[in-house]
């Protein structure tokens, strides 16, 4: 293909990319979507229309799709898939209609049923229902069969509660308090109103940092008895969670000042966890509001083990650096947290982050552009999450391009990121060595990336070029790379994006 190919009648067009996209697998076509930016929109057209992530022959695939990759910069994607596909459908009865439907539904209260409004709300509320892992399951499962489900009178109202109040419908969930409708249960420990396809009312709440829909809630609940009336812990703790994670402040004090006291404390012999103690560390460790990190950690002695697995002030630093929160790192700088000391290996742990600024500010306070790990150099990473302007920071500040295992152009075939082989080429990266050239070819014809072997030929490497190999070298590119998503952030960070990883393990066991 060549740019020549979008001056192409849009009907042609569309035969084309629909073609491109059903003839390779979809880690191929993931993988093309993301480094060939002029034809995003074109792609990601065929795989809508072609529901290309509903029937996998491969349902490891498939989970790896929607849940390995699910939580970061590629949820919006998924978000905008199933936006199309719920109204395309249209079917009020289907699990994906039932988001359609209740998008339907809050735009008619609200008296604004335009396209732009009613698509807006369809796909905050896909967002909503992509956050909830048990109707993440449903949803995937229901795409791939055909039949019908039932749906009751009650699951369809708890959809419509649920969805006013993510969407912050306040007058609307006033008149249902007023009815006595209660959102909370058992004061938040058992029976919230929920929906199966959106999750629990409260946690919707939280989710946004919405205090007074937050407040409206509690005020449902037969337990609620203010000005002196003090939430549940389990209340407290769901929103502190979610507060730290969204950067909400106002709902972070909320939490803190409207819940009870926290133990903050582990035992001298005990190991077991604190509910409080865990619960306010993660906080504050994924929170980027410096705010709601200062007083967090203000609340703990400082004998307590708030900083036990962040460790030293530069662990923080790197905690920081890998989930982009360039604020909260220049606060931790300003302590005298500093990249280069220590074992810590910040700039690979902001690279994985994709965020530029991060890695500008690494480099500005001494970081080594050189920085490596197992074999994988900041380069390396850099071609691997197909950063262009990361990659130009590291060349900038004086990064090696032919050391790594493989040397970063080889990781640039790998991918087919065609502008990142150009850029390396620019700057002096080299084919003509058995470690570059060669190496690259092996893995261009291994992986049947027939445009990247045209394009080695065309810059000198032998086609049946050999490729000699040491015994046990370790390789550090070849990972099922679909989404770009930050390869060292742990899962269990968050319950809600541990439980996507099962998506479809319960498929393969049936």
């Amino acid at each position: 293909m060549t740019m020549n190919i979008l001056s192409l009648p849009p009907e042609l067009l569309t035969r084309i990319f629909d073609e491109f996209a059903s003839s390779l697998e979809l880690k191929r076509v993931m993988r093309r979507r993301v480094v060939n930016h002029q034809f995003k929109r074109f792609i990601d057209d065929a795989i809508f229309r072609l529901c290309l992530l509903d029937g996998h022959k491969n349902k490891n695939e498939a989970g790896s799709c929607v849940g390995r990759y699910l939580p970061y910069p590629e949820r919006d994607f998924i978000a905008e898939y199933f936006a199309y596909q719920a109204s395309m459908a249209k079917e009020p009865t289907s699990l994906i209609g039932r988001i359609w439907r209740a998008a339907e539904v809050a735009s008619q209260r609200a008296g604004d049923a335009g396209q732009a409004s009613a698509h807006s709300r369809l796909k905050s509320l896909c967002l909503l229902s992509l956050k909830n892992s048990s109707s993440l399951k449903a949803l995937f499962r229901a795409r791939r069969r055909s039949s019908p489900t039932e749906c009751s009178t009650e699951c369809l109202a708890a959809d419509d509660r649920v969805a006013a109040v993510y969407l912050g419908d306040v007058a609307y969930i006033e008149t249902l308090v007023a009815q006595g409708i209660n959102f909370c249960g058992s004061w938040g420990d058992d029976g919230d109103l929920g929906s199966d396809i959106f999750g629990s009312a409260f946690d919707a709440a939280s989710l946004t940092g919405n205090v007074p829909m937050i407040r409206l809630l509690l005020s449902s609940s037969p337990h609620y008895d203010p000005p002196g009336s003090i939430m549940s812990s389990d209340l407290q703790r769901r929103i502190l969670r979610r507060a730290g994670l969204g950067g909400y402040t106002d709902a972070f004090d909320y939490a803190l000042d409207s819940g009870p006291s926290l133990e903050l404390e582990y035992g001298e012999t005990s190991r077991l966890s604190v509910p409080g103690f865990d619960c306010l560390r993660w906080a504050i460790s994924n929170t980027p509001s410096i705010g709601n990190y200062e007083r967090g950690a203000r609340m703990f002695l400082p004998n307590s083990q708030v900083f036990e697995g962040l460790g030293h002030i530069n662990s923080r630093l790197a905690f920081s650096a890998g989930h982009g929160h360039v604020d909260k790192m220049k606060y931790f700088l300003g302590l005298g947290a500093s990249p280069v000391e220590g074992k810590h290996r910040h700039l690979l742990w902001g690279i994985g982050g994709g965020n530029p600024e991060v890695i500008r500010l690494l480099l500005a306070h001494g970081a080594d552009p050189n920085q490596s790990s197992h074999g994988e150099t900041a380069l390396m990473k850099a071609a691997r999450v197909s950063s262009i302007p990361i990659a130009k920071l590291l060349i900038e500040a004086g990064a090696r391009l032919n050391e790594g295992s493989p040397p970063p152009i080889v990781v640039a075939v790998f991918k087919e990121d065609m502008e990142m082989f150009t850029l390396l080429r620019g700057h002096g990266a080299r084919l003509d060595t058995p470690e570059t050239g060669n190496w690259a070819m092996a893995v261009a014809q291994f992986h049947q990336l027939d445009c990247m072997v045209r394009m080695l030929e065309q810059q000198g490497v032998e086609k049946d070029a050999v490729l000699h190999r040491c015994a046990n070298i370790r390789e550090s590119y070849d990972y099922e790379y679909i989404f770009a998503v930050p390869p060292h952030l742990e899962w269990e960070h968050d319950p809600e994006v541990a439980a996507l990883l099962g998506v479809f393990e319960e498929e393969e066991s049936e």
